[in-house]
């Protein structure tokens, strides 16, 4: 992968499952923060995606978001990056079945960037609630900062405006 290819900053889950939404949300608030940045291509992907793969594989970084179990409190943020992100695809299986899949296959094959982080928070709220839980909402601004922040390390170029 070239460093040219874009970093792909990928918003997994469904806004009408409660805080399964939680990764097109926060994808969506991460877009109006670094609104002019031409080195990021941000995706939201669901269930189906047939353009995951093209996607990830033309891309020199990776960042996906997304609201996951992984035996925490409701709210709580794990960011893995590397060889702990290929590990926690498998390890905290994904709503998402197919895109979860698709992503862990890719992690197993070897094929995912270099550069690539997991974020998840920790849902609350039973999937047939709508809107996200307090304690998942509450995340969002951290999530963007923190994402914002790797985005800059990975080689963006973040247009000053974008900063404030």
């Amino acid at each position: 992968m070239r460093h040219h290819d874009p970093i792909l900053v990928l918003g997994l889950g469904n806004a009408m499952l409660g805080d399964l939404g939680l990764g097109i949300v926060a994808l969506q608030a991460l877009r109006r923060s670094q609104r002019g940045t031409p080195d990021i291509l941000f995706h939201r992907s669901g269930v189906v995606d047939a353009m995951l793969r093209p996607l990830v594989l033309g891309s020199h970084a990776l960042l996906v978001i997304e609201a996951r179990p992984f035996d925490a409190d409701p709210g709580s943020m794990l960011e893995l990056d590397g060889q702990a992100m290929d590990d926690g695809l498998i390890r905290y299986p994904s709503a998402e079945a197919d895109a979860g899949a698709e992503l862990a296959r890719l992690a197993v094959s070897g094929l995912l960037p270099e550069r690539r982080a997991l974020m998840l928070v920790q849902p609350d709220r039973p999937t047939t609630a709508h809107g996200l839980s307090r304690a998942v909402s509450d995340r969002i601004p951290e999530l963007v900062l923190r994402s914002g922040a790797l985005i800059s390390l990975w080689g963006a170029s973040i247009p000053q405006s974008a900063h404030g």
